[in-house]
């Protein structure tokens, strides 16, 4: 009993509850033509091309570590 109580008292409980709702979203997000471009990427180029297609939508923030933009704080250290 003892025992129970500190896990439930750290916050096991609430991770258990919330497991059910979050494996719902992640088994409905299976499939579809953005999963099947992915593994497509995945099966052409590995996990780079698997990272490179998930993630080449998105722009770089400015100043970022991606981003050719100098900042006042990168010191002119950009690639």
């Amino acid at each position: 009993a003892i025992t129970l109580q500190g896990l439930l008292s750290s916050g096991l409980f609430n991770g258990h509850l919330m497991s059910g709702p979050l494996s719902t979203i992640v088994q409905a997000s299976i499939g579809g033509p953005e999963r099947q471009r992915l593994d497509d990427a995945f099966a052409k180029g590995g996990m780079r091309g698997f990272l490179d297609a998930r993630d080449g939508p998105f722009m770089p923030e400015p100043g970022g570590p991606k981003s050719k933009v100098k900042t006042a704080t990168s010191g002119g250290n950009e690639k």
